[in-house]
This record gives C-alpha cells, sequence and structure tokens, in this order.
C-alpha cells in the first residue's frame, strides 16, 4: 500500500483481488495514517466472513462460488460423457454488497 501512495498520493480507492490481499490494504492504509473510507475506499473482491465484522464492514464483490462450481462440475461431466462442449463464455452473476468501506472521496485527496 505504501508504494501505491507513493505512486499516486492522490489514491482514492483500492480493490482487493481476494481476502488476504483485502486484509493487508487495510492494515497498509493504517500503517500510514490513513482511515477507510474517510481517506481511502476499499472493495474487496469475493467476501469472507471477517469482512462483514472488520471496522469498518467492507464492501465486496460477492461470487457465487457454488454456481461456478456447479458450472464447472457440469462441463467436465459432459467431457467425461463424450458430449461436445464448446468454449462459450459462461457468466455467472455477482452481487455488490454495499458495507461501509466506500464513501466519496476526501476532499483533501
Amino acid at each position: 500500500m505504501r508504494h501505491a501512495l507513493q505512486d499516486d498520493p492522490g489514491l482514492t480507492a483500492a480493490v482487493g483481488f481476494n481476502a488476504p490481499v483485502t486484509e493487508g490494504i487495510l492494515r497498509g492504509l493504517r500503517d500510514e495514517g490513513l482511515e477507510c473510507p474517510r481517506d481511502v475506499s476499499l472493495v474487496g473482491f469475493t467476501d469472507a466472513p471477517w469482512m462483514s465484522f472488520y471496522p469498518p464492514p467492507i464492501t465486496v464483490v460477492g461470487q457465487p462460488v457454488a454456481a461456478m462450481g456447479e458450472l464447472a462440475a457440469r462441463l467436465v461431466l459432459d467431457l467425461l460423457d463424450g458430449t461436445p462442449v464448446t468454449a462459450d463464455l459462461h457468466v455467472v452473476p455477482s452481487t455488490l454488497l454495499h458495507r461501509e468501506s466506500v464513501a466519496p472521496p476526501h476532499p483533501r485527496r
């Protein structure tokens, strides 16, 4: 986080691509004396149980892991059965779980 803030001192938002990275961003912000969301907004990608209890509760893009697993299993079973599987794009909708880690950009930044 320190390097990102050095590269862009006006940084107003960050995205953590998984739970450990999201937690690392929060720790990095605190190490730099910044608060989420007052100074920098944060969105996590994939929900973890602790994210709704963390101060502040983290806004996340919820991934439908069960639906993705079912789709993958169905495609593998089709392959094993000899059913032709195309390289089509399969879209599994995600959801935005808006919590308290996102705010309008701070005027100073």
